[in-house]
Order: structure tokens, then sequence, then C-alpha cells
């Protein structure tokens, strides 16, 4: 999943810079870090989780390890949905702290409230993904289509 995250920004940015242009593409160079940054909240608790849920699937205990995976899941949600809010209520003032220009600052603001409203998804993704590699499912992060003759 971290190689589709990375082709999907290289080519983000490659559109934006050819079709939209020069302004468009300085924007999305300014905003997408902090999301970025941000982002790694999702790395963070599934870190976390992992070894919580390690150490209770080691001790025979998978009802209680589903346990923490589900809360973890439920609570990393509602923190993203949360700093997602407060980050698209403040995008005016993100921008300016990142170094934007009085000219950049509403193509920010733009280009990071679509950000905002899926940095659930992102933080989600980026747990995810480490927690599938406790599940010994890591596989399941880039489903494998199987054709059926």
């Amino acid at each position: 999943m971290l190689i589709v995250n990375s082709t999907y920004v290289v080519t983000d940015g490659f559109f934006i810079s050819n079709y939209i242009g020069a302004t468009a593409f300085a924007a999305e160079n300014l905003i997408v870090p902090p999301f970025m940054l941000l982002g790694g909240m999702g790395f963070m608790f599934g870190t976390g989780a992992s070894a919580f849920i390690s150490r209770e699937l080691g001790a025979g205990k998978p009802e209680r390890a589903c346990g923490i995976l589900s809360m973890i899941v439920i609570v990393l949600a509602l923190l993203a949905i949360l700093v997602a809010f407060l980050i698209y209520t403040e995008l005016p003032a993100l921008a300016v702290w990142v170094g934007a220009s009085e000219s950049l600052v509403p193509v920010c603001v733009v280009y990071g409230g679509i950000l905002a409203a899926f940095m659930p998804f992102l933080v989600l993704t980026m747990a995810l993904q480490i927690l599938l590699i406790t599940a010994e499912r890591p596989d399941w992060a880039l489903l494998r289509l199987r054709w059926r003759r």
C-alpha cells in the first residue's frame, strides 16, 4: 500500500503541474506534508496496537486481541475525523504556517479541504497496513485477483 500511496502522490503532482499550473503545484507541495505527518498517526497507532494484539495472540487470547483491534480502529477513526475537522476549520492558518504566499493560500485551502475530507481514510490505511501484518494477512493490503476459468 505504501507503493500505491507514493504512486498517487507522484501522479497527482504530475497532473497538477502539467494541466493546472505551477501555482497549484506549489500549493500542493506546501499543503501535503502536514497531512502526511498526520498520516503518520496511523502508523503510530498501528505499531502500538500490533504489539498489544501480538501479545494477546501469543497468550492464546484471540477474543481479547480482536477486542483490542476493534477498539483501536474505532478510536483511531474518531480521532482522525476530529483532527480532519480541526484542520479543515484552520486551513488558512495552516497554509500561512507552511509558508504559502497570499496568492497561494486560496489554492492551498481548496486542495487542503479535499485532503482533510479523506484524511481519516489515509490514517486508517496506514494503521491497517501494520495490523494486517500482525493478523498474518499482509497480502490483503494489495488483494490479488484470481481469475477463474
